[in-house]
């Protein structure tokens, strides 16, 4: 493929040579700073022409830039700004030029706010052009009566997917879910909530384009999870997932802009969607054996965490956020896995501490060292998250195992990634059979395992 030298040296050439051209101008990807380019950008050339009328009669000067694969419109014609005609071309070579055309003979200071690098002037039509600004693309912070409108539409078009799930019509399932919902209602979202983060700084690029650059781990796994394959199960997944996303996310810039989410409309159509898809032939359960990581998760552990530090403080304890939902970005059964650490000899006193809490002694469950309480109060069970509880004195072996598992997790995101793709399509492929998902990834855990106790042994 030509280099970005050849292919802006040989234009200059024709332009040069042809009377008709008396103006070009480069934008878009290759003259913006931030912008991520390749050998596969586009060249986006604008181009001031003496007379339009040969371009408009047919494409015989693209053959001055190499032998033509495809190219659109299928004939010259306007494709959206008055008194320009469009010509994309993609060349044989893979190098694809986009050309706008036009017999204006004026350039306005503001035209190309978001970049440009002029490659012919005859005329000096350019001399007046303000500095770029880079900012024509910049995210804009909404109105309160675009965000609370969009917000509540939103709840509206939700309606329409579980319902044509329902009736196995997936091909307009996936338009509303994958058209209009993310494309008129969560990108916007998904933008604004890059605004927030960003201080309305930033450009996220067309369609989300570089979304994953703005995002944390946590949110991006989670958008991750709003797509989908085609199965009826599927849809029903990413369509929950859509709609958790879109409620963290609205929460959160309406919270930070001081606007009103609508949380009742929320709560209403989800309960009226989720009864929808009961219906839905092949759907998955309505709390699926894994989640996407959720960031409230360091939340849950914190509640649950002070709830038995108002106990165990005595007894000099601490209280470590272990398994799957302590690792960002981690997908997971939506269970909080805790270790109550104490000290040697100080078992019998915690054991009563977390009785009077309302936990009951199981045992050790065949593993030695790793003492197991199950939450039976109802009063408690009720006010805090779901959780399981161990208990480890210093030094056990299994909290050992947990520490350094964890640490190595959250060092290693390639293997985090690694057991999350297992994971999802172990639940795929058993129909979220909890002993066909366990049985599936023991082999890589105990291998993370492993690898984690190396990789933390003193050297």
């Amino acid at each position: 493929m030509r280099t970005e030298a050849e292919v802006l040296g040989h234009f200059g050439q024709w332009a040069g040579e042809s009377d008709l051209v008396r103006a070009a101008v480069l934008t878009s990807s290759r003259v913006h700073p931030d912008a991520p380019v390749d050998e596969l950008s586009d060249y986006d050339i604008e181009l001031y022409v003496r007379d339009l009328a040969p371009f408009v009669a047919g494409d015989a000067w693209l053959e001055a830039f190499g032998s033509v694969l495809v190219r659109w419109p299928v004939h010259p014609r306007s494709t959206g700004r008055d008194d320009w005609i469009t010509r994309l071309v993609l060349f044989r070579d893979g190098v694809r030029i986009d050309f706008q055309i036009t017999a204006k003979t004026v350039i306005e200071p503001d035209a190309y706010r978001n970049g440009y690098r002029v490659l012919v002037d005859k005329d000096s039509l350019a001399r007046a052009l303000n500095p770029p600004a880079h900012d024509e693309f910049i995210i804009r912070k909404p109105s309160r009566e675009a965000f609370e409108t969009r917000a509540q539409e939103f709840w509206w078009d939700a309606t329409y997917v579980p319902k044509y799930l329902a009736r196995d019509e997936v091909p307009f399932a996936k338009f509303m879910l994958d058209h209009v919902l993310r494309h008129g209602f969560l990108d916007p979202m998904v933008e604004w909530h890059i605004g927030v983060r960003t201080g309305w700084s930033v450009n996220p690029g067309i369609h989300g384009r570089w979304f994953k650059r703005h995002l944390d781990e946590a949110t991006w796994s989670q958008l991750e999870a709003t797509y989908s394959g085609a199965g009826i199960g599927d849809n029903v997944c990413a369509f929950r997932s859509m709609l958790g996303l879109y409620r963290k996310l609205g929460r959160g810039v309406a919270h930070f802009l001081g606007y009103a989410y609508p949380e009742a409309l929320d709560r209403d159509v989800s309960a009226y969607c989720e009864s929808v898809l009961a219906r839905a032939k092949g759907s998955t359960p309505a709390s699926p054996l894994v989640e996407p990581y959720n960031p409230e998760w360091p939340n849950w552990f914190d509640r649950i965490a002070a709830h038995l530090q108002a106990r165990l403080g005595e007894h000099d304890a601490r209280i470590e956020h272990v398994g799957s939902t302590a690792v960002l970005g981690m997908v997971a059964k939506p269970i909080i896995d805790l270790d109550v650490v104490i000290p040697a000899g100080a078992f019998a006193g915690v054991r009563q501490a977390l009785q009077g809490l309302g936990y009951v002694h199981q045992g050790d469950q065949g593993l030695p060292g790793r003492e197991a309480f199950d939450l039976v109060d109802p009063s408690a069970r009720n006010r805090l998250p779901k959780h399981h509880l161990y208990v480890c004195e210093e030094g056990a072996a299994e909290l050992t195992k947990h520490l350094a598992y964890r640490a190595f997790m959250r060092r290693h995101p390639e293997w985090r990634d690694r057991l999350n793709e297992l994971k999802l399509r172990l639940c795929k492929e058993h129909d979220n059979d909890r002993r066909a998902y366990i049985q599936g990834k023991s082999a890589m855990v105990e291998e993370i395992t492993r690898l984690a106790l190396r990789e933390s042994a003193p050297v």
